[in-house]
């Protein structure tokens, strides 16, 4: 399995909260996880969260979990 880097910037702000620690300079960690939960593919989601999250549905397709 690849491995992804997520960096939290905390002096930028998040765009749905506004709190500061936005990821790879799209949303904070919580918004991230409340839009996983929902199944959203979000442009604001980082590339390396969209990717690592394709690695697991294709894992759980292919009976691995």
């Amino acid at each position: 399995m690849a491995t992804h880097i997520i960096n939290v910037n905390m002096d930028q702000r998040c765009p749905r909260c506004h709190k500061r620690g936005a990821v790879n300079g799209g949303l904070c960690m919580n918004c991230i996880i409340k839009a996983i939960d929902r199944g959203e593919r979000s442009y604001k989601l980082p590339a390396a969260l969209i990717a690592w999250l394709d690695e697991l549905e294709q894992a759980k397709q292919l009976s691995l979990f």
